[in-house]
C-alpha cells in the first residue's frame, strides 16, 4: 500500500469535504446509498453465533455484496458464482476470516479474506 497517495487522497478528500464524512454534502450523497439498511442487514447476516456456518455465511456474503450499491454491477454476478463454486474448506475459511475481520485480528482476517478471493480474481 501507497501510505503517501493514502494521506494525499485523505487531504484532497477533507479539503473537498470539511469534516469528512460528516460534512452536509456527503450526508446528502450517502442517503442514496441507504446505509442504515445496510447496517441493519449486515448485522444479522454476520451475527458471531452465525459463523458456525460457513455455507450459511457464505450465502449472507451474497446477499449483502448483491444488495451494497458501492459493489459494480458486474462484479456481483462474478462473486456470487464464486462464493457458490468454492468447497465447504475454502467456504470455511472464508467465513473464520470475515468472523476474524469483524471480531477479532481485523488484519489477519483480511489476509484470510484475501486468500479465497485471489482464487476467484475478485481481491481488488
Amino acid at each position: 500500500m501507497n501510505v503517501q497517495k493514502l494521506k494525499e487522497a485523505e487531504r484532497l478528500f477533507l479539503s473537498r469535504y470539511p469534516g469528512g464524512f460528516g460534512n452536509p454534502e456527503m450526508i446528502e450523497i450517502s442517503r442514496k446509498h441507504k446505509p442504515e439498511k445496510m447496517r441493519t442487514l449486515t448485522s444479522e447476516s454476520f451475527g458471531e453465533s452465525l459463523f458456525d456456518n460457513p455455507s450459511l455465511i457464505a450465502e449472507n456474503l451474497v446477499k449483502v455484496i448483491t444488495r451494497s450499491s458501492m459493489v459494480s454491477v458486474f462484479e456481483k454476478p462474478k462473486f456470487r458464482d464464486f462464493a457458490r463454486m468454492i468447497s465447504d474448506d475454502e467456504k470455511a475459511l472464508l467465513s473464520r476470516g470475515l468472523h476474524e475481520r469483524l471480531y477479532g485480528n481485523e488484519a489477519a482476517g483480511f489476509e484470510m479474506m484475501l486468500e479465497i478471493l485471489k482464487l476467484g480474481k475478485l481481491a481488488k
